[in-house]
């Protein structure tokens, strides 16, 4: 089993791509904003609580690890081993 290590910074570019993909943009008369910035501005607390749980989702599901955040939790080389026999 393979895992990939990013940065915070990738994890958050990441996790904006998704929100605004599986969200539509806000309109407000002729102006037109991301999702992800709307909820970054207006509730920084729920960005941040929702980010986690991204990063978390990536980790089950995905092997990848956030340096800093999650990466000490990534497979040893010995369990990585037995995870391939």
């Amino acid at each position: 089993m393979k895992y990939t290590v990013i940065d915070e910074e990738q994890a958050e570019l990441m996790f904006d791509e998704y929100l605004d993909d599986s969200n539509e943009p806000i309109k407000i008369g002729s102006f037109t904003f991301y999702p992800s910035r709307v909820l970054f501005k207006c509730d920084p607390i729920a960005y941040s609580l929702s980010l986690d749980e991204f990063i978390e989702h990536l980790k089950e599901n995905a092997d990848i690890y956030v340096l800093g955040i999650n990466d000490d939790e990534k497979p040893t080389d010995e369990e990585e081993q037995n995870a391939d026999n």
